[in-house]
């Protein structure tokens, strides 16, 4: 009989100081837990600075704007120093969870050869081609709709997850990312149960539970007798 061995699984968070990443890694860190897998953290805050020129965390992570006029997709160099990092601890397969719609963010960069490219890098640099790149969101055409359905229907805890652009205690509601999230919530027609900041104030105060308005006791006049 051929004897099955079990693979070796491990994850690798990328934090690159943005201001939401002790938020990501707890979740992280709790479904790496829960799977009995190790986790790896890339702990490299000053890349961005570097693709960039901004000055230093922390960094909303809407970085990866247009720079000079051209559109750069930072995120490649840390996935690719991940990658090396994975195959000198032996991985031979490293999955990156890019969906069909945050390839969007990119116009102009068709991201299937991209991926194409870091392969072929990968390849090159080592004696022997050991580690295969791979986007199964992507190169399935699953968007952030299909990903969040699929993880509903395998039981992930979406409450967990976190989206918001900024690290306070609850999501702020308000930027891009928690635009998103409402979107897809409405859309897959999935109660919404993120906790949201409920006013300016909470938004740009961080660590505070959010502003609750004293009730005046029923019955009792404005005018003092």
């Amino acid at each position: 009989k051929a004897q099955v061995t079990k693979a070796r699984v491990a994850a690798f968070f990328q934090d690159f100081g943005q201001e939401s990443a002790q938020r990501h890694q707890s979740f992280v860190h709790a479904t790496c837990n829960r799977l009995g897998i190790p986790l790896h953290v890339l702990d490299a805050p000053h890349l961005v600075d570097v693709v960039l020129g901004t000055e230093g965390p922390p960094h909303i992570m809407q970085t990866e704007h247009a720079v000079g006029g051209v559109h750069i997709m930072g995120s490649v160099g840390g996935k690719m120093l991940v990658a090396t990092i994975a195959m000198r601890l032996g991985y031979t397969h490293i999955y990156h969870g890019l969906t069909a719609s945050d390839s969007l963010r990119w116009p102009g960069i068709d991201q299937l050869a991209r991926l194409k490219a870091e392969n072929a890098l990968l390849a090159a640099s080592s004696a022997k081609p050991i580690a295969v790149s791979s986007e199964p969101f992507l190169e399935n055409g699953l968007s952030d709709s299909d990903v969040v359905e699929l993880g509903l229907s395998e039981g992930v805890d979406v409450t967990a997850t976190w989206s918001c652009l900024w690290g306070n205690r609850f999501h702020c509601g308000q930027c891009a990312s928690c635009l998103k999230r409402k979107r897809v919530f409405k859309g897959l027609k999935t109660t919404d149960k993120t906790e949201y900041l409920s006013t300016q104030q909470d938004f740009t105060t961080r660590f505070l539970e959010p502003k609750v308005e004293a009730q005046k006791p029923k019955g009792t006049s404005k005018k003092s007798r």
